[in-house]
């Protein structure tokens, strides 16, 4: 059996199979204008191929052949460029030759090497057709010295026989009555019309089934699930692609050691340096790598050893010495140039500690303003506008579809300085004191670029909540107290970003809720007063970097929520007893040396 092996992306392999034969047919030209003869026919190998020579698909895919009055295979077999035509729709001369170079190397025509010798090396003549695998299934066929494609279309597909693992006839005729009816090749079917309408090869559910191998070791299985698709790669669109990596660090593939130039320390900048990465494709979304051969499972904002560390990309799994990685491919990804910038930004709050303080360290940095930064296209406008903003409106962002592999020349990736082994994933964890540091930078810079003028008169602002379930807080009762004591109303996310951070500096009392929501007071005025309602989640925003900032700038309240009592047909909602918030409101106002409202407090208390 031929063993399958492990695939490096590579700008080859972003480009489809047309582009292949495109190149092997143009060198093979040239070859032909230099004066190399046509192969003259012998009759015994016109008999050889016509098991595997379709006449009428031959003629319908290269008219050209009809056009010389002769037999159809006299064209294939003695025009040079032919050879990497489909003389079958289960075998392809141009992928015959890109998965074998030996016979490309040798010059030996595909369609006679794999007749004469590549079926009992168990080579496939087709990306759904695994030689070697159906041999195994059905070692009859192979005690008879019997060509496995030959026999699937003359018995084996009548039998119920599968070509491969991804293919499954029995299952395929019997979900396409129309196929079976009809008396075609069910595999024939699928490859010229099938896979066009939509139809499924097998009854799979190809991501767990693929899960499920890959998680077990069996690393071969999983990739010959879904190989086929990267075959089949359309001009556009998105298929899955499956391959198998050496694992690896950063260390072992750049000098991570080397200083930044121009990167003080103790800064923002000196947190961070950036790496040049040859040869390396980035998976939108995540800030792992694929460099070369291997797979570099990072975690932001440290280098960490791929032994003792998850990835932050869920589509890879450890098979035994190698890692088997899923990803999405598009017939065009390739970007000469640019700076690593998706991943590590789940919230606004990582969004902030994570990937904020690798853009100030790139800005500081002396690369040309031309080098795009490659940002998640999941990221919302409120972060790329903050993106925009700190690298001064300078660079093109070019957006990164999360799961799908873009290729570059030459990748600039920010690394953490320090290597502390710590679990991020734990709220028990202090954050260290330089990644408070960076964040603050983040505020300094973030307000300095978009506040303008001193405010006329400081803000009440009561920030409504973007969660649906706090939603419930919309009750006249409690805007009522609020609107007696000069708060205004907002709903932050129908601003721009400039707009939020303006309004929130401007402020010096705000009503945050938990979670999320409460990122936003980092732009908050220095001296602010904010009272934050806690969410029955307990989300624990006191220790994070982003609430260490705060509570060093403003005096921070809190108030519990709870459970409103409604009527039977209704589900129970969040609320917060006013009776609670009022003195806590006035007791903030008068902190601040402001007049309380003239307010009638039983109004506004909730029964």
């Amino acid at each position: 059996m031929q063993k399958m092996p492990a695939l490096a992306l590579s700008i080859a392999a972003a480009r489809s199979i047309q582009v292949i034969r495109g190149l092997l047919i143009g060198a093979q030209s040239a070859r032909a204008r230099s004066g190399r003869p046509k192969t003259q026919v012998q009759l015994e190998l016109l008999a050889l191929i016509r098991p595997l020579f379709d006449d009428a698909w031959y003629i319908g895919a290269y008219p050209e052949a009809a056009k010389q009055g002769n037999d159809p295979r006299i064209h294939y077999l003695s025009e040079p460029e032919a050879r990497y035509d489909a003389p079958h729709p289960l075998f392809d001369g141009a992928w015959y030759l890109a998965q074998h170079p030996d016979v490309e190397a040798a010059g030996t025509h595909p369609l006679l090497h794999y007749l004469q010798t590549g079926a009992a090396l168990g080579y496939a003549p087709h990306p759904l057709f695994d030689g070697a695998w159906y041999l195994e299934q059905h070692p009859e066929v192979e005690k008879a010295a019997v060509n496995p494609l030959i026999h699937y279309l003359r018995e084996g597909a009548c039998l119920g026989f599968s070509p491969s693992l991804a293919f499954d006839t029995a299952w395929y005729l019997h979900s396409n009555p129309d196929v079976a009816a009809a008396g075609i090749n069910p595999l024939v079917h699928f490859v010229v019309h099938g896979i066009h309408e939509g139809r499924c090869p097998n009854p799979l559910a190809e991501a767990a089934a693929f899960e499920t191998f890959a998680r077990s070791g069996d690393a071969v299985r999983a990739i010959r699930l879904l190989d086929w698709r990267q075959h089949l790669l359309p001009q556009d669109g998105t298929v899955p692609y499956v391959a198998t990596f050496r694992g690896g660090q950063l260390s072992d593939v750049s000098d991570t050691s080397a200083p930044a130039a121009g990167m003080a320390p103790g800064s923002s900048e000196g947190l961070y340096y950036l790496v040049p990465l040859t040869d390396a494709t980035v998976i939108g979304g995540t800030t792992s790598l694929i460099v070369s051969d291997r797979f570099i499972p990072t975690n932001m904002p440290g280098t960490r050893d791929a032994e003792s560390s998850p990835t932050d990309y869920p589509e890879a799994w450890k098979a035994g010495e190698t890692v088997v990685v899923r990803f999405g491919r598009r017939s065009r990804t390739y970007i000469p140039q640019g700076i690593h910038l998706t991943g590590g930004d789940r919230t606004f709050a990582d969004f902030l500690t994570s990937l904020l303080p690798r853009l100030i360290a790139v800005q500081s940095s002396e690369f040309s303003p031309e080098l795009p930064l490659l940002v998640s296209a999941s990221a919302g406008e409120r972060e790329r506008a903050a993106i925009r903003l700190l690298s001064r409106f300078e660079r093109t962002l070019i957006p990164l579809t999360d799961g799908v592999a873009y290729h570059t020349e030459l990748l600039h990736y920010p690394v953490r300085r320090d290597r502390e082994r710590r679990d991020r994933r734990s709220d028990a964890v202090l954050h260290p004191s330089d990644e408070v540091a960076a964040l603050r930078q983040v505020r300094e810079q973030v307000l300095s670029s978009v506040t303008g003028t001193a405010p006329k008169r400081m803000r009440r602002l009561y920030v409504r909540p973007t969660a649906p379930l706090h939603r419930s807080f919309d009750n006249q009762a409690f805007f009522g107290a609020l609107i007696d004591r000069d708060f205004e109303i907002v709903d932050i996310g129908d601003l721009s970003f400039e707009i939020q951070v303006r309004l929130l500096a401007a402020s010096s009392i705000v009503i945050v809720h938990a979670g999320d929501d409460f990122t936003n007071t980092i732009w908050c005025h220095s001296g602010a007063h904010i009272l934050v309602i806690e969410s029955l989640e307990g989300e624990n925003w006191r220790s994070s970097p982003v609430g260490c900032v705060v509570a060093e700038l403003a005096t921070i309240h809190t108030i519990p929520s709870n459970f409103s009592p409604l009527s039977n047909d209704e589900e129970p909602r969040q609320a917060v007893s006013l009776d609670a918030m009022t003195p806590i409101l006035d007791e903030m106002i008068s902190a601040l040396r402001l007049l309380p409202a003239s307010v009638d407090h039983n109004r506004n208390r909730l029964s």
